[in-house]
């Protein structure tokens, strides 16, 4: 039996997203840095060696801060995904104590794709996908920033298409 591309693959938020992410913190470490070195030149008094001495600590404690920062926006965006397994879904959240939600697809009533403007530009969405009927509402479960989600969606609908037709009710005329 030939499986589908995304089957046992981990959806991971879009890299898009991570490194956009990545981009804004770096920019925001700097611009706050630029401002305390501007600040810190302009007071009136103090000794030029003392101003330096300052400025080469506060630029090695804000790289410091900085690295500390990306690799725990890296460990949790590693640490986040969800897979298809079978008939399941699986959401799977941390790296070193995990926790895990597992889903029947057999339940999922309604699918949706949301996209803003960067997400039509990057290829990406939050996929939502409520309970059907049967099950209960009120479980929704939310696929953020999914990289391409048509295809997640695709599978999804792909998996409900071949359910429905293996319970299919066959009925029969009562008479001729």
């Amino acid at each position: 039996m030939k499986k589908d591309l995304l089957h046992g693959v981990p959806l991971r938020e879009s890299t898009s997203i991570l490194v956009l992410k990545i981009i804004i913190l770096v920019i925001s470490s700097e611009v706050v840095f630029i401002a305390f070195a501007i600040t810190l030149l302009l007071l009136p008094s103090g000794h030029p060696l003392l101003r330096t001495a300052i400025l080469v600590i506060a630029s090695a404690v804000q790289m410091l801060i900085q690295t500390m920062v990306i690799v725990l926006i890296f460990l949790r965006w590693s640490g986040k995904h969800a897979r298809f397994v079978d008939k399941w879904l699986i959401q799977s959240e941390g790296l070193f104590s995990s926790k895990e939600k597992v889903y029947d697809l057999s339940n999922i009533g309604t699918m949706s794709i949301k996209r803003n403007m960067l997400g039509r530009l990057l290829q990406h969405g939050t996929i939502s996908l409520g309970s059907s009927v049967i099950s209960g509402y009120g479980n929704e479960i939310q696929l953020n920033n999914i990289y391409l989600p048509e295809r997640v969606h695709a599978y999804i609908e792909g998996y409900m298409s071949k359910t429905l037709s293996a319970n299919s009710v066959v009925q029969y005329p009562l008479s001729n």
